[in-house]
Order: C-alpha cells, then sequence, then structure tokens
C-alpha cells in the first residue's frame, strides 16, 4: 500500500506493503541517443503490461499503442526532458493512483521555482514562498508564463495519476512550479525563470519572477508561508509537523483528537501499537465525548498497521457510539488511509467528515516498481487488485458523511473547519 512522500514538501521516498526493489543508483537525467530511448520505450510499452495486474482495465489498449508508436517516432527532434514528461503522459494513461512515472524523481534531475501551490476550490494560490518572493504568498494565480492558470492545469493533467479527480486538484500544483515539466507543456518559454501573473491589492495583477532552482537546494529553504505572512494562528492539525503520530486531549470539547500521518512507525518515535496503547490508557482514563481521527495528511503505508487503532476502538463501546467517533479525511488522504478510512466506516460508528480521499475504494493499494534500462526512470505500477468493498463497485470515491470544505479565508485565518464540523457534530445536523 504505496505512501506518496514523493508528493510532500518534507520528504522524497516511497514506501509499500511489498515494496522490494532496491533504489535508483542512477543521478538526473542526461541526454540520451534516439536508440537508447527507444530501448527504454520499448522495455515500457512490453514491461508494463506484463507486470500491472490490469493495465487496460481503464484504458484502451489500442490508445496505449497509438501513443507508444507517436512518441516512437517523435523521438529524434525531443530532448530529454520533453522525452521524459513523454513517458509520464502514456504511464498515466492507466487511470490508476498507484501507476505513474513521477517527474520531480531525482532520477530526472528536474528543478522546480521557490513557491507552492495549493487549490481552494477552482482557484490556485500561493500558500508558501522562498524569502525573497514574500510578496507572493497569499495571491492567487492568474498566468504561468502567457498561460491561463486554468489552461495550466489542463496541461498538467495528463501527466497525474489518479483514482480520481480530487488526485488531480492535490497533485497538478506539484508539477505547476517545476520548470522541465512547464517548458515541455509550452506553459513557458523558458526553463531557467518564469513569471507567475498573480492577483495583488485590489485586484490588479502583479507579475513575479521566479529561477529555476534544484529540489537539494529547495529542501534547505526556509519558507515563508501564507499563515506566517498574515500573522494568523497555526491550527491544530498543523501542530508537530515533525511527528507522523500524535495526540491531544481538548479539555473543553472533551474530546481526543488524534493525528495520523502516516500508515507505518516513525523512525526514533514508538511504534503505532505503542503509541496506541498510551493514547488508548488516555482515553480510558478521561470523560471522552468525541474521538476524532485526523487522516487528511496521510498518504497511507502498509495497511496492517492500523489494526491497534482499529481494534483498540471496537473494544471501546462508549466512543464507538454514532456521533461520538469521526474520521476526517481529505485530498491527500490516499492508499492504506484510505482503506482505513473505509474499513472505519465498515466496521465502526465512525463519521467520515472532509473531502473525498485520492483514494479508490476497490482497486490497487499494493504496488510495485522498475527502473527504465537506460535513463533509469523509475516506473511504479499496481501489482495486486483488492475489493474491501465490493457493494460500492467501480465507484471513484470514497462516500462521506459531512462534506466540509476549508476555503482559503479560513485557511489564511488558522480556522479548521472541518474539525471544528466533527467537533460541533449533532445528529441530524449538516456541516456548514
Amino acid at each position: 500500500m504505496r505512501v506518496r512522500w514523493h508528493r510532500s514538501v518534507a520528504a522524497l521516498a516511497a514506501c509499500g506493503l511489498v515494496a522490494t526493489a532496491t533504489p535508483n543508483p542512477a543521478g538526473p537525467l542526461k541526454e540520451m541517443t534516439a536508440e537508447a530511448w527507444r530501448e527504454d520505450l520499448r522495455f515500457l510499452a512490453s514491461e508494463l503490461p506484463k507486470r500491472h495486474a490490469s493495465l487496460f482495465a481503464r484504458m484502451d489498449e489500442e490508445l496505449f499503442k497509438r501513443a507508444v508508436a507517436d512518441l516512437d517516432a517523435r523521438i529524434p527532434s525531443l530532448p530529454s526532458h520533453e522525452m521524459a514528461v513523454g513517458l509520464a503522459r502514456i504511464v498515466a494513461m492507466a487511470g490508476d493512483g498507484h501507476t505513474e512515472l513521477f517527474l520531480r524523481q531525482e532520477a530526472t534531475g528536474f528543478r522546480r521555482f521557490p513557491l507552492g501551490l495549493h487549490y481552494f476550490g477552482p482557484d490556485l494560490y500561493v500558500l508558501y514562498a522562498s524569502p525573497e518572493h514574500r510578496e507572493a504568498v497569499g495571491r492567487k494565480v492568474i498566468r504561468i508564463g502567457l498561460t491561463p492558470s486554468r489552461a495550466a492545469y489542463e496541461k498538467v493533467e495528463p501527466l497525474l495519476a489518479r483514482d480520481n479527480e480530487m488526485e488531480l486538484i492535490y497533485a497538478a500544483p506539484h508539477y505547476l512550479v517545476v520548470a522541465e515539466v512547464l517548458h515541455a507543456l509550452g506553459v513557458i518559454p523558458d526553463m531557467e525563470s518564469a513569471s507567475y501573473t498573480l492577483e495583488g491589492d485590489g485586484g490588479r495583477p502583479m507579475e513575479v519572477r521566479f529561477g529555476a532552482i534544484s529540489e537539494s537546494l529547495a529542501s534547505g529553504i526556509e519558507w515563508i508561508g501564507a499563515r506566517e505572512a498574515a500573522g494568523s494562528p497555526t491550527p491544530l492539525h498543523a501542530r508537530h509537523p515533525e511527528r507522523e503520530h500524535w495526540y491531544e486531549w481538548l479539555e473543553k470539547e472533551r474530546t481526543l483528537y488524534v493525528k495520523y500521518d502516516r500508515c507505518e512507525d516513525q523512525e526514533g518515535q514508538p511504534s503505532i501499537g505503542s503509541f496506541s496503547k498510551e493514547m488508548f490508557r488516555l482515553l480510558d482514563s478521561h470523560p471522552v465525548e468525541r474521538l476524532v481521527i485526523d487522516l487528511r495528511q496521510n498518504p497511507g503505508g502498509n495497511f496492517h498497521k492500523n489494526a491497534p487503532l482499529i481494534e483498540g476502538i471496537l473494544k471501546r463501546s462508549g466512543v464507538n457510539a454514532k456521533g461520538r467517533l469521526f474520521a476526517l479525511i481529505g485530498r491527500r488522504t490516499f492508499s492504506a488511509a484510505t482503506w482505513m478510512a473505509l474499513v472505519l466506516k465498515q466496521k465502526t460508528n465512525a463519521i467520515l467528515v472532509g473531502e473525498p480521499s485520492r483514494g479508490r475504494p476497490n482497486g490497487s493499494f499494493n504496488y510495485e516498481w522498475m527502473h527504465l534500462p537506460n535513463s533509469r526512470l523509475k516506473v511504479d505500477y499496481t501489482d495486486k487488485l483488492h475489493t474491501p468493498a465490493p457493494e460500492l463497485g467501480d465507484t471513484p470515491t470514497l462516500p462521506i458523511d459531512l462534506r466540509v470544505e476549508t476555503t482559503f479565508d479560513d485557511y489564511l485565518a488558522g480556522r479548521d473547519p472541518v474539525l471544528e464540523a466533527a467537533l460541533t457534530y449533532r445528529a441530524g445536523s449538516n456541516p456548514r
């Protein structure tokens, strides 16, 4: 069950239930001969259908073959970064959230512009930027280069692995700051720098130019965030970013809030089993009215690691009751975390609150990977399919009980309407 840590600001690694392949020994992508690229393309076209559990479940095989032939014909005219983008487009045709050629992997050596983006509704905002671009933080993006924001999203969308639309609005911003990707798609004319046209004061457009930097250099930046720039408080869910599992007793609400950001043990911290025992000891010693498990930032891991939490809830009828148990999910919830939310829905009285997860309730949860022989680009693929909820069929999203979205104004003010909806829930009530 795959964890997409490579799409996190904090880390660039992958974890899986059965991931046993060795790390990629290659460095950044180099220019290669046309024959070397053809060998990589032939390998992909041959091996991906054989290794994938069901590559053509959501993709027409003839369209796949045509896309391969089209890219093959264009190889002599394409530089390496455009070849990588072309290969990523073919892999993403699978329409499977665990099958992708991720373009911000180390093997591409692709660079980024020093800002981070996020969608609130249909609008794209600058969530953080490097200190020298502080004026860009908190602004709505109007254009990237000469390309309108929405058109840039539509150009990036075919490169993204996806189970549903939530994956697109989650992942697209991660490519809308990548120099080589934006250049290959014709969004910007120059890979060395790009102008982002933002909505300035009074609605007037303002242009900010960013230079491309390496991912390693970006990892050392002390980013300026929108909440920080606005002087707003840090909401509960954003505290302790260095810890993947933590909890806090909310005295006023008589609620135990549990932040569960990864379905794996964290190095240097108590195991999930030990964490769960400690958490349930506190729960048993307090007059708890609610237990809230926050899965919004959990991209997955090993589903079996969730057992101590699920089993502990099932043993406690006091919290396993309608209106007392809540699971918060969102666009980053994926794979083993989606499965956990599903099991909580199936086996407990949990109420799911937030926005749909980017994980499909039935389908791919396991993945493996392979490296293309010459470029050494890493390609992830689904190797097993699971149907934990046959009653849901092929529905793309896990049904939720209370849909609550966070607006940009909420974010900027440090409000958390999703948690608020859980804390104020009454039977028969509706979220705001």
